[in-house]
Order: C-alpha cells, then structure tokens, then sequence
C-alpha cells in the first residue's frame, strides 16, 4: 500500500509522531513523507530541547525517509497514484487538503486530530474523509476516538525487581526535567510498584503508557471519570480495578500484584504500542 504522510514536522507532535511511526513500522506500507521528520530521526542532536527532553519518542527512527517534492506530490495525487492519504495533524497542518479531497474519495482520505482540547479543531473536514479525533468526550458523527501509543522497544516482557513501592516522579510535571537520563527515567517506573498519573491538559497522556510498558502499577487519578469515548486503547477496567485493590504506601500482596501486571503488560503489548494503534487505524478504514 502505497500512503501519503502529510506533517511538515515543524515540531513534535506526540499523536502525529506516535502514527507516523507506526505507520512505518508496517511492513506492508510504503510511506511517503512531505517534509523530512528530523526529530524523529536517530542521532538527533538536540533530542534534549525537545518536549520532555526527547524522551521515549523521539529520536529513535532510523533514516529511511522517502520525501516527495511539491511537483511530484500534486502530479501524484491527481493521478492517484496513493492508497491512503494520512493528515497526521490536520489542525497543524493541511497542506493541499482542498486538492486532495476535490480529487480523492472520502474514504481514502485520513485526518488526525491530536488537540487537547475536546471541540473538533477542523469542522469542515467531518465526511470528506476518515476523521480521527483523541480528546472525543462524546460521540460526534463522522468521527472516531483514538489514542495515544508507545515504541514496542519500551515494552518489557518481564517483570523488573522492585525496589520500591512509588516512582518518584512528578506526576503533574510537564517536562521530565529531574531526569538527564531516558534509561534512567524509565528504570525508575521498572524498579517502582506503582506510579502516579492524572488527567492533564486532556485524558491521553504519554505516562501512563510509559508507566505500563515498564511493569509498572499506574495508579490513575478519577479514571473513573473519564469518558468512554476517549483512552479507548487503555485498559481501563484492569486500572480502575488496581485502583481499587492496591495503595500507593504499602507493598502488594505479591501473586495479586504479578497477575495484575503481566494482564496490563500483555494487553499493552497488544493495544497500545505505536504500531498497534497504526494498524488498528488502518484496519478501521480498508
């Protein structure tokens, strides 16, 4: 399958970048880039400006990237050259969106809408192509929820020893600063029985995926609220059941707290890497 990836990857984007990197883990696909995604590119020399000092995400990718120039682009599309068309962020970027869907059907057509903010950034485009939409509080015609995702490589398939009962990291904090170290930051999930996450500008949170995929116990702030439209990846029931079982300041019953963890470990490996949510995207619209 052929596939059109448009971002101009000014800067990172976490729902952008987490399909884009799935996307491109498919084997099947053969994706084809507007712009070249720097960031996302393996030895990055500045991964530690980006969001969150870089980590998990970005730099990561190998230089495989097939950038089409703006002529080619356009001579494409009119002939139809692409399967699918994929906006990875369209309330960031839409470029020839008017061309694109003057000349595609609707159902080869797909746009991302990654915005904390739980309106519908780009209104206009809702059935003129497949739109996807993370913060969707409430069902909305035309529209479907997805989620936020993490790299497989970060996935254990163990269980680390613990050494502590809570990760001692700011689960409020919007950048990681108290660690230099990306192993460092993710050992201390490993090593720790649980680690604290809460809703914070939206629902979906690059955390709470990165506290599962650790071994890790998220003990999630008012799940329970959440709506069901949106963290439609996660599993919900099996953390609102942690929540309910284990406390953030004694040590787990041990057999309970292993089943618990290779249940979660199991269905992250399944549903939430990066390269399950593309696929998944890709199986909801073929």
């Amino acid at each position: 399958m052929e596939v059109l990836f448009i971002n101009d990857f000014r800067k990172p984007d976490y729902l952008n970048d987490m399909i884009y990197h799935g996307l491109k883990g498919l084997w099947n696909l053969s994706i084809s880039e507007t712009t070249y995604p720097s960031y996302m590119i393996r030895d990055y020399p500045s991964k530690s400006k980006l969001y969150g000092r870089g980590f998990t995400l970005y730099a990561c990718m190998k230089n495989d990237v097939n950038i089409e120039i703006e002529e080619t682009i356009l001579q494409k599309i009119a002939d139809k050259f692409y399967d699918l068309i994929v906006y990875g962020s369209i309330s960031r970027c839409s470029f020839l969106v008017s061309f694109v869907t003057s000349v595609y059907d609707k159902k080869k057509v797909v746009f991302i809408d990654g915005e904390d903010e739980w309106f519908i950034s780009r209104p206009d485009l809702v059935g003129k192509g497949h739109y996807f939409k993370r913060e969707l509080l409430e069902p909305h015609e035309g529209v479907q929820p997805i989620s936020f995702s993490i790299p497989s490589k970060w996935v254990t398939s163990v269980i680390p020893e613990k050494t502590k009962v809570l990760a001692d990291i700011n689960n409020r904090a919007y950048r990681n600063y108290e660690y230099d170290s990306e192993q460092e930051y993710h050992n201390e999930y490993g090593r720790s029985y649980f680690g604290l996450t809460v809703k914070k500008a939206g629902w979906d949170c690059l955390r709470h995926y990165e506290i599962l995929a650790n071994g890790c116990v998220p003990l999630f702030e008012d799940l329970g609220y959440c709506p069901e439209t949106v963290l439609t990846s996660l599993p919900k029931e099996l953390l609102l059941k942690a929540k309910l079982r284990f406390r953030k300041d004694e040590l787990p019953d041990q057999k309970e707290y292993s089943d618990t963890v290779y249940a979660l470990l199991d269905h992250v490996s399944k549903k939430c890497t990066t390269v399950a949510e593309a696929s998944r995207l890709i199986e909801r619209i073929v």
